[in-house]
Formats: C-alpha cells, structure tokens, sequence
C-alpha cells in the first residue's frame, strides 16, 4: 500500500510505501499527528489511526526513549508573501505602465524561487504567477509596440 503525506505548509508528498514512512518518522519528519492518505483516497487522517502504520509505528525496546521524544509538527515561519502587489503590478504594466511590468516579471520571478526554496509563504503562488506573467505579457507587447512604430517610421522614410 502506498500513501500520501501532508506536511506542515499543507504541501502532499508521495505516493511513500510503508517502509519510507518509518525512515521519515525516524528522521523526525512524520509522527502519528502527521495526516496521511491512501493512494487511492482523498480523505486525510492522523498517521496513527492507520492500523498498519500503528503497529509498525511501535516504539522498537531498543530505544523507547528516543521515540517517544520526537517533537510534534512545528507551524513553518515563512516570509509574507507579496503576490497581490505583484498581481497589481502586473496589471498596471499591462494597463499603462511599463515599468511596473518589469517589476512584476523581475518580483515575481525572485519570489516564486523563495516559495519553492521553502523561504517565502506559498499561499500567494497562484497571485505571484499571475502577476509574473502579466507582467512578461506587458514586456513583450511594449517590445511589439516599439518595434511595430520603428518599423512604420521606416516605411514612411521608404516612402519619400
């Protein structure tokens, strides 16, 4: 049986056999708090109520105490994340600023790194892409627009 494990910023892993499961609450990274799914299932419960996790999850008479003092899961400290200014840039860039375009390509780009590095709060993902493709969008029409007009103020200078 596999299984699915969602961690503390609510990020799923897997699909993990039985066997990675035991190494993960070894290294501290699970406990029986740690909500898990079946591979085949979209409902999450606590780790320990699964019976076969449970009775591999025993604390083994070799180190009882080691075991047993595995903290619980702690709440991640992430960085806030600016996904809503990134959106509005992005939408000015498009709208009638330029700049505020790049800003939001260059922004959006630096925070979606922080988020897969685990540094910056990753609720705002979908906000911070958003922004960051609105403001390549407004990159590339202000490129097609410039080279659209040299391209006209050529012909015209053809043209006499």
């Amino acid at each position: 049986m596999l299984y699915y494990f969602k961690a503390g910023d609510d990020r799923e892993y897997g699909p993990i056999s039985v066997e990675e499961i035991e190494d993960w609450k070894k290294q501290g990274r699970m406990n029986s708090e740690s909500l898990v799914r079946e591979e085949h299932s979209d409902k999450w419960v606590p780790l320990g109520s699964i019976p076969e996790l449970v009775s591999q999850s025993q604390p083994s008479q070799e180190a009882p105490a080691q075991q047993t003092q595995l903290p619980p899961q702690q709440e991640i400290q992430y960085e806030e994340h600016r996904g809503t200014m990134i959106l509005v840039f992005g939408i000015l860039g498009i709208a009638c600023c330029f700049p505020f375009g790049i800003a939001a390509w260059i922004l959006g780009n630096a925070d979606l790194k922080q988020m897969e590095a685990g540094i910056m709060d990753p609720t705002g993902m979908g906000q911070t892409k958003g922004g960051k493709i609105c403001g390549i969008i407004s990159v590339v029409l202000t490129t097609l627009g410039i080279l659209l007009n040299v391209l006209v103020l050529l012909l015209e200078i053809a043209a006499n």
